[in-house]
């Protein structure tokens, strides 16, 4: 509209978000998504993605925690119900602090936003992805991320109505946890090793103190005038 703007990007205080508290051994994959649920966010495609996959036989064992609260709460539980998958399917509603701290630290994959075209976006700088990152979890998003795009802990599916393939995301949980080989230290594993990178990339890219820098060049170039 011909107003001047200054280009940044969201940010989050990455000392604020305790990191995931990796168990040593955990025999299933957990999946977690956190959010004011909203259509947009899409989690009935993985759900009935778990249902088809549940429906082929037996299977590696996949939960999907749900944290949050919103109008698609029922619709989700008419689909679990349809797909007999309630075993595989927790939801916990709202939690937050040492109660949501300790859902974060028994799963190893976020969930990120999988319906946002149902709104006509397809491209964003979401904060909830970032949060994911913080705490050091590999994601899942059907969204362009501003600055996500080719990394190797966020798995693109694709953006529109159909189920998520949950063979795939098995795919994407081995080989990020169990096909790379690392040097560790006795008291590291592999998920604590993929924390600290997921963190520590992310970190360098979307923490607030980086991304307000344009904001903070800015203000300085006007008082150097």
């Amino acid at each position: 509209w011909g107003i001047p703007t200054i280009c940044s990007s969201n940010g989050i205080d990455f000392d604020l978000v305790s990191i995931r508290k990796v168990e040593k051994k955990r025999e299933s994959i957990n999946l977690i998504a956190v959010a004011g649920l909203a259509k947009w966010h899409g989690y009935d495609r993985i759900l009935r993605g778990m249902g088809e996959y549940y429906k082929e036989g037996e299977k590696r064992e996949v939960q999907f925690h749900i944290v949050g609260e919103g109008s698609p709460i029922e619709e989700y539980k008419r689909i679990v119900e349809k797909y007999e998958i309630a075993e595989h399917v927790i939801f916990y509603g709202l939690k937050t602090g040492r109660e949501l701290d300790s859902i974060y630290d028994q799963c190893s994959i976020g969930v990120e936003n999988l319906g946002f075209h149902r709104t006509g976006v397809y491209r964003a700088s979401t904060l909830k992805a970032r949060e994911y990152a913080a705490k050091g979890l590999p994601f899942i998003t059907s969204l362009k991320l501003d600055i996500f795009e080719n990394e190797k802990f966020v798995l693109h599916v694709p953006a529109d109505e159909s189920n998520i393939d949950v063979n795939e995301i098995v795919a994407f949980y081995d080989e990020l946890y169990l096909n790379i080989e690392f040097s560790l230290k006795s008291s590291e594993t592999q998920p604590d090793i993929i924390s600290k990178q997921n963190i520590e990339k992310a970190k360098s890219i979307c923490d607030i103190c980086v991304t307000m820098l344009p904001v903070i060049e800015y203000f300085k170039s006007k008082e150097n005038k």
